[in-house]
């Protein structure tokens, strides 16, 4: 139960943070969305839709990530999602494309960690921080090496935050996804690597953004209090079954 608390959702919005979104607010937390320029469209429409607040921050300025946040009001939960997904041969990445990566995912990540945590501790009162990741962060797959890099980076910034938050009573978490029906996975759900997925995942089924909301609403509640600087993988058994292997499924070069 979520009822008279407020989760902040920064990052990239798409169907993954927008799922997550509708799950915190079904279980009754009131949303904050802060969103960059580019993404001004689909922030406020997701927030008309829950009832919500948004609010333009401009990711890349430490500096003003922190001001802007400060700005918008109190909060208890603060949702960090990556902006950038890349399928694409490691020999082939581009510096462009390996800076693009890791600011979205991680150095902007870093800041709105910051500022949640800066906001958390004038409260006074606690709170969550909890990063949205996936399963490439751990487990190696084809063409995933700027992004498993990125959110690799991301799990270990959690891991240290937790340490230093943990005297403020903030708790610091990874939810790390599995295979999704969301935008970024279609390029492999759309062929037939779909048959392959599902055969590898002991769930069988290939997960959705309500999977990973659910785990949020437990880490963002009281339940999960004793619980801090943990990955938790939501994929269905997938990464049990493919802990030493690489994938196997068709490779693509595409990037959302």
């Amino acid at each position: 139960d979520l009822h008279g608390k407020t989760a902040l959702i920064q990052g990239g919005i798409h169907g993954l943070s927008a799922g997550v979104a509708r799950s915190l607010n079904e279980a009754g937390a009131q949303i904050i969305i802060a969103y960059a320029p580019a993404e001004a469209d689909a922030a406020l429409a997701l927030s008309n839709e829950m009832g919500g607040h948004a609010y333009e921050v401009q990711s890349d300025d430490q500096d003003k990530v922190r001001e802007q946040i400060a700005a918008v009001g109190a909060f208890q939960i603060a949702v960090i999602s990556p902006r950038h997904y890349l399928f694409k041969p490691f020999m082939d990445t581009s510096n462009a494309e390996w800076d693009a990566i890791l600011a979205g995912n991680f150095e902007q990540a870093v800041y709105a960690s910051q500022a949640a945590a800066h906001q958390l501790i004038r409260q006074g009162s606690g709170g969550r921080v909890i990063f949205l990741s996936s399963v490439a962060g751990s487990t190696p797959l084809l063409e995933t090496s700027a992004l498993g890099a990125s959110l690799a980076a991301l799990r270990a910034l959690a891991k240290m935050a937790a340490l230093d938050l943990a005297e403020h009573r903030i708790t610091v978490n990874v939810v790390a996804a599995g295979w999704l029906n969301v935008e970024w996975a279609e390029p492999y759900l759309s062929t037939n690597g779909r048959a392959y997925i599902e055969r590898d995942i002991p769930a069988a089924r290939i997960g959705s953004p309500d999977d990973i909301g659910r785990a949020c609403c437990f880490l963002a509640s009281d339940l999960a209090d004793y619980i801090t600087g943990t990955v938790l993988p939501v994929d269905g058994g997938y990464t049990i079954t493919r802990s030493d292997q690489t994938s196997p499924y068709p490779t693509i070069s595409n990037e959302e």
